[in-house]
């Protein structure tokens, strides 16, 4: 299980916690379990999120917990479900009004020469880069040292 923070008004921080369930066997206990951990969290709505189709019986313990009771951001379920079909079609849980990034993402990093560590190891056949008495030639100066 998961948590994660939003700002909830005049009340403060509020928090969701998630739970993902993979399988196929999901049963009405596992609604009731994460139930028990948002109270016990002091959380204030709980996610159920499913790779299988939840039961009527999940749908309707998940509704008879009722929405939460402090709550700047209207009318939230407390126990909400999904399953990642519906996520994946954007159908999201209802959910309060998250904060937006305030800056782009990185889309990741340039390289420069200067990050990049070179690594001279000595493999077999590579012909020349080990002198006799055993000490290794950097391969960039394997010219000067023999000679060429």
């Amino acid at each position: 299980m998961k948590g994660a923070d939003y700002a909830n008004g005049p009340y403060g921080l509020g928090r969701i916690i998630i739970s993902v369930k993979g399988g196929e066997n999901l049963n009405p206990a596992m609604v009731r379990y994460l139930a028990g951990v948002v109270q016990r969290e002091k959380a204030q709505m709980g996610i159920l999120i499913t790779l299988a189709e939840p039961s009527r019986g999940m749908r309707a313990d998940a509704n008879s917990y009722g929405f939460v009771s402090c709550s700047a951001h209207g009318r939230l379920p407390l126990i909400q479900i999904a399953t990642v079909e519906d996520l994946l079609e954007g159908r999201l849980p209802k959910l309060p009004a998250l904060p937006q990034p305030t800056e782009a993402p990185l889309r990741g990093r340039r390289r420069h020469e200067k990050d990049q560590l070179e690594l001279m190891l000595p493999f077999a056949g590579t012909g020349g880069l080990q002198t006799e008495d055993g000490t290794i030639i950097d391969p960039r100066f394997y010219s000067v040292a023999v000679g060429n």
